[in-house]
């Protein structure tokens, strides 16, 4: 159900362009929205090394961390509209209009998406000796102690964004 939502990582680009025959002249940026060691990170890092192979020059990937995606998605956007600023979004880029009343770029007019990079599947895990063994079970547990059940979240924004950190 919620899967279908998910779309893993996937390029973007601040305006459809028209390849010219010797593109690319100098290199592309690849902005990537996380730290560096992620999961985001890593899959750019391996496309991008494709890419620099395949085109012949440096695909060079810049993790741009924080604001939720948004400062990544800026720089995107204010890009000349030349195909050599490419950003990679997950959820998280849609997920960011329900959340902000405003943004700095247009989500819908701003961006072209190029390719589809990943798929991802999400899942709860909890140890064995937690006692739920259901969703049902874990809903009626936390109704049953509220504030007490704690849990991890990938942060504002993400997948698994949630206002509070614990149920």
């Amino acid at each position: 159900m919620l899967n279908r939502l998910v779309l893993g990582a996937c390029l973007l680009i601040n305006s459809p362009v028209l390849q010219a025959d010797d593109f690319p002249v100098k290199p592309i940026r690849m902005i990537v929205p996380y730290p560096p060691g992620g999961g985001t990170d890593i899959v750019t890092r391996t496309v991008a090394e494709r890419l620099t192979e395949n085109l012949g020059k440096p695909v060079v990937v810049e993790n741009r961390p924080g604001a939720g995606m948004i400062a990544a998605c800026e720089i995107v956007a204010k890009a000349p509209p030349d195909g050599y600023t490419l950003g990679v979004v997950d959820s998280g880029f849609c997920i960011n209009l329900s959340l902000r009343s405003k943004l700095p770029y247009d989500s819908v007019n701003d961006f072209a998406p190029v390719v589809l990079m990943t798929r991802l599947q999400n899942m709860l895990v909890a140890s064995l000796s937690f006692p739920p063994n259901t969703i049902k079970e874990l809903i009626a547990l936390a109704k049953e102690k509220p504030g007490q059940i704690n849990f991890a979240t990938s942060g504002v924004g993400g997948f698994s964004h949630s206002p509070s950190r614990s149920l």
